[in-house]
């Protein structure tokens, strides 16, 4: 063999293993940025989480002590609990049946603005309802305030 092509050989292998070092490099640096990006949704969800929780306990005793309807509670804390980020969520439709059986009832009556379109007797109409509901899951909602005040509690 030349000393030509030993040469060739011999800087294919430099470059190979130039290229697999810098290869090595740049996939660690991906699996560091990898971590750094998880730690930081982690960081993110469990901010998110504590200023959610707060807002469910806020609503929860404004229930309990009356300031608050149930049914505007019961849709206010049900959106939060939906965006609530926790491993192995449980199903919080048998965690607080009665939140959501009046959320389930009136998620789809109008508020703000729709609300404000209504004739009057539409309206006393579906506050009757609505009420109605209320009433009727009464008791179980009062179960579920307790829960809600206990686990997010601080």
């Amino acid at each position: 063999m030349s000393l030509a092509w030993i040469i060739a050989l011999v800087c294919g292998a430099l470059i190979i293993a130039g290229l697999s070092f810098y290869l090595g490099r740049l996939l660690m640096q991906i699996k560091h940025n990898k971590a750094q990006q998880a730690l930081a949704v982690t960081e993110h969800n469990d901010k998110r989480n504590k200023t959610l929780s707060e807002s469910i306990y806020t609503i929860a005793w404004a229930m309990r002590d009356g300031q608050c309807e149930y049914s505007e509670g019961c849709l206010r804390v049900w959106v939060l609990l939906d965006h609530y980020v926790e491993q192995n969520k449980p199903d919080q439709s048998q965690l607080y049946p009665g939140v959501f059986a009046l959320y389930d009832k009136i998620k789809d009556m109008p508020t703000h603005e729709a609300r404000k379109k209504l004739k009057n007797k539409a309206l006393m109409q579906m506050d009757k309802q609505r009420l109605g509901f209320e009433d009727e899951y009464k008791s179980l909602i009062k179960t579920d305030i307790t829960r809600l005040i206990e686990r997010f509690g601080d």
